[in-house]
């Protein structure tokens, strides 16, 4: 199976090589002619072919990446996204998109259980810009509290927090590490035993778009339900869990809370 990366190079090329057909035809059917008139058309071609090739090269790629992230985000597939995507990520020569990449195969890492190798797959992360430094230290403390590694969470978190507030306030990115914050802050809150703000986290499960976000949520609220020995709620949430989690590591997480509390 091609790679997202050779089909978009081979996209790439395909554009080019009827690029240069059609730059061959112009010359042939303008023999005879004025020398100016094929130099100018194979110009615009030639422009033409290398904003075409990147375009496609790009459309494909994003398409292919978009499939593979379908595995672990629509089907709960860890397992067949890492299979998948892991040899991707190395072939990769985008410095950010190699970043970005590697935040991506540590979600799938993360989502099998596999917490040790996300956060060594975000170490490869290059903090070049506000957005993938906020992106690692977002990962980071998640990955962190997976493991009850709380102390280095909350550090983590503090980072976290100090990168978001110097963000310009316009600066769309701002709300949305925001939300990151908070849901890491109650998950904190959560392992502590300090309040929790249930309202809101049944607040965002509500307009979670993605099925591993909802899977987060619905487990951190599980856990709440647990400490404030709110069994019923708690079962139904775990059930509720189990359900929903395909072959993600919350499957096994619920089952386990599940014989805990039954």
């Amino acid at each position: 199976m091609l790679s997202p990366y050779k089909k978009a190079n081979l996209a790439y090329y395909v554009v080019w090589v009827i690029g240069v057909v059609v730059i061959a035809l112009i010359w042939v059917r303008n023999v005879g002619q004025a020398m100016w008139i094929p130099l100018i058309a194979t110009i615009l071609s030639i422009g033409v072919v290398f904003f075409t090739s990147r375009l496609i090269e790009n459309l494909v790629a994003s398409s292919q990446t978009t499939k593979y992230l379908g595995y672990l985000h629509m089907e709960l597939d860890p397992n067949k996204f890492i299979s998948s995507f892991s040899s991707i990520v190395e072939r990769s020569k985008r410095k950010r998109e190699k970043s970005i990449f590697y935040a991506y195969l540590a979600e799938g890492y993360e989502a099998n259980g596999e917490s040790e190798k996300a956060l060594s797959a975000i170490e490869n992360i290059q903090k070049s810009d506000a957005s993938l430094s906020l992106l690692y230290l977002q990962s980071k403390c998640k990955y962190l509290l997976s493991l009850k590694r709380i102390e280095e969470a909350e550090k983590t978190l503090s980072e976290f927090e100090e990168e978001i507030s110097s963000l310009d306030d316009k600066n769309k990115l701002k709300s949305n590490m925001r939300e990151a914050q908070y849901i890491l802050g109650e998950y904190i809150s959560v392992l502590n035993n300090k309040e929790v703000d249930l309202e809101y986290l049944e607040g965002r499960l509500k307009l979670a778009q993605y099925k591993i976000k909802r899977l987060e949520l619905l487990y951190i609220i599980a856990i709440y339900y647990i400490r404030e020995k709110k069994k019923k709620k708690a079962i139904e949430t775990l059930n509720q869990i189990k359900e929903e989690a395909g072959q993600t590591k919350y499957y096994f997480l619920a089952e386990s809370l599940l014989k805990e509390n039954n």
